[in-house]
């Protein structure tokens, strides 16, 4: 018996300022740029090294709109979700291929900026679960190939 899983968790920073737009069916879509790094000691160089990779995370509905309004440049989150390839056109009529990671749930771990509750306590993070459940999507929820223009 094979099993198979899909499943992709991600802890980094916003690298711009979430993208919303909506389909033309009226889905609510959101794109983030998610930044991630990984150092290591290089033996042979005695040097440490580093590598940014961007990620592009996808979220959709209730979740799309919530991402839009609570996350900004700069701010730390964890991304739960799965690897997503698609196609589209881009405005010169060139069929592109993108792979991204649909996010099913999106925490704040730590603003831009440090915010304080009146009482002089850190905010605690915020969970912000897909209303599509644990699947990523149900009949009212975005389908796995989203057929559309928007090619992000």
């Amino acid at each position: 018996m094979t099993k198979e899983l899909n499943k992709v968790l991600l802890i980094g920073r916003v690298g711009r300022d979430p993208e919303l737009e909506y389909t033309p069916r009226g889905q609510a879509r959101c794109k983030l740029s998610v930044a991630t790094h990984d150092r290591w000691y290089d033996k042979n160089t005695e040097e440490w090294k580093e590598i940014t990779e961007w990620n592009v995370v996808s979220t959709a509905g209730k979740l799309a709109e919530t991402c839009a309004e609570l996350f900004r440049r700069g701010d730390m989150l964890y991304v739960e979700g799965r690897l997503q390839s698609r196609t589209f056109e881009d405005r010169k009529g060139i069929r592109r291929k993108v792979t991204e990671v649909f996010g099913r749930t999106v925490i704040k771990l730590e603003p831009a900026k440090k915010e304080r509750s009146g009482d002089g306590e850190d905010t605690p993070p915020v969970p912000y679960k897909n209303p599509y459940g644990d699947d990523g999507h149900n009949s009212d929820g975005p389908p796995d190939d989203i057929d559309d223009d928007i090619p992000f």
